[in-house]
């Protein structure tokens, strides 16, 4: 596994704090609407951004041109540049986080090379640091090889070493194409995100596996998503089974789903 820590970049630490915002309320656990409608009239240039900040990042990580219309995304964004005391809280946490994540490693490759083969271990991923102002640490993936990892200013919050693998499960997922394929169609049936179920079970076994966790799972993606807790709890009983008996994941959820053909 190759984790490629990057420095600061006030660009990508602003766009992930638009595409966080956003995200909560567009793709998250049921919300009032009006949060939508506050965050629209406060700047109606946002939703716009967000749409794209994905394609922007990705750029951004891997050094191509933007196009007009992202470099003016981004001049627009310059209003939110963080402070330089909000860039050394999160530095230092980021530095915490780097050293943290080689305890873990182990576990990690293991579970992921059982879940979806050494392959996809192979490439590089970019990992780079922003702020938040709630919620703790929080993460984003980006496509295939890239994660956001966000550290909240204010108080104290921890390492964010288990965001940083519920991230990484992620591009890892990603990588695995027929698999991930296979949760978006479980995802429009069943209208919870099959994707988080599925990272956050194997992130669980990779804590326990850690040695940081007592229990093989411990926590729910979200506990007051109730559909999506049901949802993980036939998930988890799926995974258990896999972890202990063996055999092919992807091959055991599409059968416990009862999808013959896939």
């Amino acid at each position: 596994m190759n984790i490629r820590f990057m420095g600061w970049d006030d660009r990508l630490a602003v766009l992930r704090f638009v595409y966080d915002a956003w995200e909560s309320i567009s793709e998250g656990p049921p919300t009032d609407e009006p949060a939508v409608a506050a965050l629209y009239l406060a700047d109606p240039f946002l939703p716009r951004i967000w749409e794209r900040a994905e394609d922007i990042v990705i750029k951004i990580v891997k050094g191509r041109s933007l196009t007009s219309d992202e470099e003016e995304f981004l001049a627009h964004l310059k209003r939110l540049y963080p402070p330089d005391s909000w860039r050394k809280v999160v530095l230092s946490r980021y530095s915490e986080l780097q050293d943290d994540i080689n305890s873990v490693v182990d576990a990690l490759e293991e579970v992921v090379t059982r879940a979806h083969g050494s392959a996809v271990l192979k490439k590089t991923v970019y990992v780079f640091p922003a702020f938040a102002l709630t919620s703790g640490t929080s993460g984003s993936a980006y496509g295939e090889d890239i994660v956001g990892i966000a550290f909240n200013v204010f108080g104290r919050c921890g390492t964010g070493t288990r965001i940083l693998v519920h991230e990484l499960l992620h591009v890892f997922l990603n990588r695995d194409r027929e698999f991930r394929a296979f949760l978006r169609e479980l995802t429009e049936r069943f209208g919870v995100p099959a994707h988080e179920a599925h990272v956050e079970a194997l992130t669980n076994i990779v804590w326990w596996k850690a040695g940081r966790a007592k229990r093989m799972f411990q926590r729910y993606y979200d506990p007051r998503w109730k559909a999506l807790v049901r949802f993980e709890q036939k998930y988890r009983k799926i995974v258990r089974t896999w972890w202990r008996r063996g055999g092919s994941l992807f091959e055991r959820v599409r059968k416990a789903f009862g999808v013959t053909k896939y």
